[in-house]
């Protein structure tokens, strides 16, 4: 398992929500100190503690445990998805998925 991998995915999650350690923290119900911990990749997590981080990020618990050696393609679709995800509004999202249809169409058209 690669922890450091695992902790810099949390981290990258994390200030995508502009979320600091203290809130994650918070909101999980852990210390401030265990979240810097994970994240630096310097302590193993428990179970329970992986399970509340995904919950409050919103992601699942595969997607921040998925091997730090990711193809290339995997890279790129879980960078997208953060990005996505980090979108505060309505009319962000709706931008981007014109966009990404745009795209869509012209790369068939190739």
């Amino acid at each position: 398992m690669d922890y450091k991998a695992l902790g810099q995915r949390v981290r990258e999650l994390r200030k995508s929500m502009k979320l600091s350690q203290e809130k994650l923290a918070e909101l999980c119900n852990i210390s401030s100190t265990y979240i810097g911990v994970i994240e630096r990749g310097e302590k193993k997590l428990s179970v329970d503690a992986l399970v509340r981080i995904a919950n409050v990020l919103d992601v699942s618990v595969d997607f921040l445990l998925v091997d730090s050696l990711a193809k290339k393609e995997d890279s790129s679709f879980n960078r997208a998805t953060t990005i996505l995800k980090s979108l505060s509004s309505e009319v962000d999202i709706n931008f981007i998925s014109d966009w990404m249809e745009l795209f869509q169409s012209y790369t068939k058209t190739k």
